[in-house]
């Protein structure tokens, strides 16, 4: 029961943190964006009015929950017999950092 309830602990926190992170990406000032590709002008970019295929909806899926379900593993894993308190804050701070880099950087690099 230990395991399950870390894993939802960490699941849940992990959750916050993507959104937390979005919410602090939406706030960045023009100044940080940085343009990589020149986007076409027969192009659409959005979901919506577009048809994708299935496997943009699956990445869309994987870039949206899969932080947070390597939160869950990680809670899962460090509910094992021997690891302690601090290794568990350690593992769980470096799983926010990650997860605050991997989404800020991807409102820094969007137009």
């Amino acid at each position: 029961m230990k395991r399950v309830g870390l894993a939802v602990g960490f699941f849940i926190i992990g959750l916050l943190t993507s959104w937390a992170a979005f919410v602090a990406g939406s706030n960045l000032p023009p100044r940080f964006h940085v343009k990589l590709a020149h986007k076409g002008f027969s192009a659409c970019y959005e979901m919506g009015p577009c048809s994708v295929p299935w496997w943009v909806t699956a990445l869309l899926m994987a870039y949206l929950f899969g932080p947070s379900l390597i939160f869950a593993l990680a809670g899962w894993i460090s509910a094992g017999p021997g690891i302690t308190a601090s290794k568990r804050l350690g593992r769980l701070l470096v799983l926010i950092v990650v997860t605050a880099l991997l989404y800020l950087a991807g409102y820094a690099v969007s137009e």
